[in-house]
């Protein structure tokens, strides 16, 4: 499974893949009662089977005997979690998302791309077996727009394409610096336009074609996961562009 250009490795099949009217639905994997199903090396599994090529459903469960816990592969934290002994008196709450009256479940939105950064960070790619942060460096990224969100702070977003063809969303924040490196790791007339639009409102530049702005930029994955009124996504930390 794929990330970009991270691979995880998929050992084992999900548990349960459960499907309504012959699409697949949500995934649900069974642990033993002293297994952890909130975080960690379980959830992380669970959620590669998700997104995987062959399965790509946007909710998955895990439940060890004493704990429920759903999550959605683009929303952080879990949706949905209970203990087992009250699951009978949340089952309505728990049918607002897996029932099949909720039929967004078995169709997912194409038209809005999954955040690389919260894909990273929900897989157990963004550190290494020794918890360390993994350098995330793209030598030639295409950037499809800039913004200004605050004084001092600015924004970046790229699409990347994962081996199957899907789309993924790149968020990077960074400060005032880091800007500076930005302006010069792009050619003189794509610099000007990008000065002239983060000067005036709505402080935002987008690019029509991935060559019209393209840097190198050596990045790892944050620690703090945002919302907005349609996903979560996880921005990137800017190391040096170049």
């Amino acid at each position: 499974m794929y990330i970009g250009s991270r691979k995880a490795e998929v050992h084992i099949v999900p548990d349960y893949l459960l499907q309504f009217a012959g699409q697949n639905f949500w995934v649900l994997e069974a642990k033993a009662p002293t297994e952890n199903v909130e975080k960690g090396k379980n959830v992380e599994q669970a959620f590669s089977y998700a997104i995987h090529k062959d399965i790509r459903v946007k909710l998955y469960a895990l439940c060890n005997g004493r704990k429920f816990v759903l999550f959605h592969v683009s929303k952080w934290p879990p949706v949905f979690q209970c203990e087992i002994e009250q699951l009978h008196d949340w089952l309505p709450v728990l049918e607002e998302h897996v029932g099949v009256k909720n039929r967004s479940a078995t169709n997912p939105d194409r038209t809005l791309a999954p955040d690389f950064g919260l894909y990273l960070l929900k897989s157990g790619l963004s550190r290494d077996n020794t918890g360390q942060k993994i350098q995330q460096i793209f030598p030639d990224l295409p950037l499809i727009s800039i913004a200004k969100l605050e004084e001092a702070k600015y924004c970046i977003n790229a699409i990347l394409y994962d081996f199957d063809g899907n789309k993924l969303m790149l968020t990077a924040d960074f400060g005032s610096e880091k800007y500076q490196q930005l302006l010069s790791a792009i050619d003189e007339n794509t610099r000007n336009k990008v000065k002239t639009a983060l000067c005036m409102q709505p402080f935002f530049i987008h690019f029509e074609r991935p060559s019209d702005c393209q840097v190198g930029m050596d990045s790892q994955v944050g620690d703090v996961v945002l919302s907005n009124q349609d996903e979560n996504y996880c921005p990137l930390e800017v190391e040096r562009f170049f």
